[in-house]
């Protein structure tokens, strides 16, 4: 309803999260609502040219490649379009514009955290696993401290769970739990144990980290909703499902 600019006969492809979007107000309003993904790997020379050939704005895309012809930030790239279309409004611009210029202010290991979370949230779990393993190559170098690091490692644990690849998230979220020493870390370690060695592993584990018995209680309780969760009425369906998500996840 909010899009009065022509729209496009073929959409432009956000890759990283497999997104199609046919305006330019669609545009404006993924850069407003995902700005740590935006980067180089969508703002470039081939979503220049869709505005050119399939957008026919052909002076709005003389000057985006001049800006993209020397260095330039998300801001100068952005602010061009926002005043060729007036969307979204005076305000929503401003606001958009100071968010760019406090994410631009961050630490990158702090912004590439910010833009794996966006991947798990669009369901590209592979690329969030890479983008927060490069989070630990700066980590390394930057010095944010355990707890940041340990919530790197939940993370990604949190991420090799969705994909079923048990070993890789057992072995994340201990190390999680050995930077965090929270109660959350351990239950979150405890029932990945559970999953993929089933309740002797677990018992032991517990044993082995010297957990009170409710707390081994109230563990065990949540698993079992999840147990029920992964036990569908519907089998086949819940399976078509299944393999679509994954390879939604993955990009195959």
């Amino acid at each position: 309803m909010l899009c009065q600019s022509r729209r496009a006969e073929q959409p432009f492809l956000i890759e990283p999260v497999g997104l199609r979007i046919w305006s330019i107000e669609e545009l404006l309003y993924f850069i407003g609502e995902n700005l740590p993904l935006v980067d180089e790997d969508i703002i470039n020379q081939k979503l220049v040219d869709w505005i050119k050939e399939e957008l026919h704005m052909r002076r709005l895309a003389g000057i985006l490649t001049q800006i993209i012809g020397k260095p330039f930030t998300v801001r100068e790239f952005v602010l061009p379009i926002f005043h060729e279309t007036g969307y979204p409004g005076e305000t929503p611009m401003r606001k958009t514009l100071n968010a760019m210029d406090d994410f631009s202010a961050l630490p990158t290991p702090v912004r590439l955290k910010k833009k794996a979370d966006v991947l798990v949230h669009h369901t590209r779990y592979l690329r969030a696993i890479e983008t927060y393993h490069s989070v630990l190559d700066y980590q390394q170098s930057s010095h944010l401290g355990a707890q940041f690091t340990g919530v790197i490692y939940h993370n990604i644990g949190c991420v090799y769970a969705k994909l079923f690849q048990m070993e890789e998230a057992c072995s994340s979220l201990k190390e999680s739990y050995r930077l965090l020493h929270s109660s959350e870390a351990l239950k979150h370690y405890l029932t990945a144990v559970y999953l993929k060695d089933g309740r002797e592993a677990f018992l032991q584990e517990a044993k082995a980290q010297n957990i009170d018995p409710a707390t081994q209680s109230g563990i065990e309780k949540s698993i079992g909703e999840i147990d029920v969760g992964m036990h569908p009425e519907n089998p086949d369906e819940a399976l078509a499902g299944w393999v679509h998500a994954y390879h939604r996840s993955t990009g195959l």
